[in-house]
């Protein structure tokens, strides 16, 4: 996570702002266009946002499009955009667009003819947007898209950039870091403005075969966008009751139940809801949806870059890495809470000091809690969780020995033996359960987790229902998990550990029992509920957000 990277001297820069369907999005609820030009429709996701009179060209719509979407009139093009401005249907409607969105081949010389066609046809004060045009990579930008490495193509449509700058500085071109590949919003439009036209043949002969794109589209000014400029922007008020949106990694709602991540949001959902807020938990499909002004975004950063897609305050809670750079993702987050340390540390001295705090792992104390009494019945050693692709070098240990194991995910079919293998899901109200009844829980860490101190949440939710943890070592652990968690990664480790758990004294079972009682007060999603919340007024009351 190499968060102390240094974005001015990089000559790409990925664009981290608002979604790009978001941002039309917003144009649309403002500016309430009476005619929308879009060339490029296809799936027609980005015409979702229009309701206005349409016109939409495509050689190749394709099934599924929303053809209504409440407008009174749409018009559906099937040729190229050369064609449809050729036959002048466009044209003898005898009608001006107030928005258009220009998103067909992706060669320069195609999207300057489309804008040469459509500025001609624009209303006063209308706006037009170009999509593609800030690619993050040399290859993306390949005018062959065989030629392409990576899974998005932009072509040299970046080209228009400096093309419009040069030959028509009249007009207004701004560029913003809209996710993934940037929008060119190009404004005061002069429809009897025909430099372009006149000089078609020489722009394009002076730049098909310019190759400075790293100079060009590095050193464009980018206007960053959390929200665009086009969405009115609606604090949260930090006297008042908040809303929250509890972002997610999860794909999709469809199967999020067996995902941790879910149980862990929905529990600090309910913490929120339980102190007198609103919040709900989104999975990465539902992103971009927005109940109330002013909502707080408060994101669960795991495994995927989240785009911001609200106008009301983001926060982070880093829980688990991978150990990729999140530097310019996280530049947008008006606040950053580390759930380790090491982490913590290394955020504030590029994000500073203000802006990061260290806030760790924490458990749903209604369904992980310790049995009545501390000598309640104890058996076995268990492990729950996914195969991943990656070595894991304790489950390993772990299943090359010879102590009893029962083992419960996705993927160990054919990997743990029939003694060892239990089934591919557990459900999570019988996690609580098993924890209560295991004698010793083990866990481990994704390296990149490892290397940023973001203890498991495993070792909570094991610690509070009174069993031992085995874990990988990991730093960040609170002082009170001493001797309670014990480090292996190795066989003889692994064996060492719970002949050591299985040695222990009644007056330590009993003090294990105490921890499970007292990390209530502490470590349950109520307090760390309290600890963002209190953040979150601070942030607004410093009108930060």
């Amino acid at each position: 996570m190499n968060i102390a990277s240094t974005p001015q001297t990089a000559l790409f820069r990925v664009p981290t702002g608002q979604n790009y369907l978001n941002f039309l999005t917003d144009m649309h609820r403002t500016l309430q266009p009476e005619w929308y030009l879009e060339i490029g429709t296809q799936f027609g996701k980005s015409l979702d946002a229009a309701t206005c009179n349409t016109v939409a060209i495509d050689p190749e719509f394709k099934d599924g499009i929303d053809a209504s979407r409440g407008r009174a009139t749409s018009i559906f093009l099937q040729q190229t955009s050369d064609d449809a401005f050729a036959s002048g249907v466009i044209q003898n409607l005898n009608i001006r667009f107030n928005l258009a969105f220009l998103d067909g081949m992706h060669l320069f010389e195609y999207l300057l003819r489309d804008f040469i066609n459509a500025e001609p046809l624009m209303a006063e004060g209308g706006h037009i947007v170009l999509h593609d045009c800030l690619p993050h990579s040399a290859n993306m930008a390949e005018r062959a898209r065989e030629n392409t490495t990576t899974n998005a193509w932009t072509g040299d449509v970046w080209k228009l950039v400096p093309i419009l700058q040069k030959h028509r500085p009249d007009l207004t071109v701004q560029v913003f870091d809209a996710a993934p590949t940037g929008l060119v919003v190009v404004s005061n439009l002069d429809p009897d403005n025909k430099t372009l036209a006149k000089n078609y043949d020489a722009i394009v002969a002076q730049n098909m075969d310019r190759a400075d794109i790293a100079d060009v589209v590095g050193r464009l000014d980018i206007t960053p966008t959390r929200a665009s400029p086009w969405r009115i922007k609606h604090a949260a008020r930090p006297d008042a009751p908040l809303s929250f949106a509890i972002q997610t990694a999860i794909p999709r709602p469809r199967g999020r139940v067996h995902w941790g991540d879910f149980h862990f949001a929905n529990g600090l959902a309910k913490a929120l809801e339980q102190k007198g807020h609103k919040a709900r938990v989104q999975t990465k499909k539902e992103w971009s949806i927005q109940q109330d002004a002013g909502e707080v975004e408060l994101v669960l950063r795991g495994r995927e870059a989240y785009t911001p897609n609200h106008s009301g305050p983001l926060f982070y809670w880093i829980i688990s890495s991978d150990g990729e750079d999140m530097g310019a993702e996280l530049a947008n987050a008006d606040h950053i809470f580390a759930a380790g340390q090491p982490l913590q540390k290394h955020l504030i001295k590029s994000l500073g000091k203000g802006r990061v705090s260290f806030l760790p792992q924490a458990f749903d104390a209604d369904r992980m809690h310790p049995p009545e009494t501390a000598d309640h019945p104890r058996d076995g050693i268990v492990f729950v969780g996914i195969s991943r692709k990656v070595e894991r070098p304790l489950i390993r240990a772990a299943l090359g020995s010879k102590l009893d194991l029962g083992i419960w995910g996705p993927g160990w079919a054919g990997k743990a033996s029939a003694r060892q293998y239990r089934a591919e899901h557990l459900e999570n109200r019988a996690l609580g359960e098993l924890y209560r009844g295991a004698e010793i829980v083990l866990n481990d860490h994704k390296p990149g987790m490892r290397q940023w101190g973001l203890a498991s949440n495993r070792i909570y939710d094991a610690l509070a229902c009174g069993a031992s943890v085995i874990s990988d070592p990991v730093a960040s652990l609170p002082k009170e998990f001493d001797g309670f968690v014990h480090f292996a990664t190795t066989k003889s480790e692994y064996e060492t550990a719970v002949k050591t758990i299985r040695a222990e004294t009644k007056a330590k079972k009993a003090k294990r029992h105490a921890l499970a009682l007292a990390m209530r007060d502490t470590h349950a999603f109520a307090p760390r509920a309290d600890a963002i919340l209190a953040q979150v007024k601070k942030t607004l009351k410093a009108g930060l957000a």
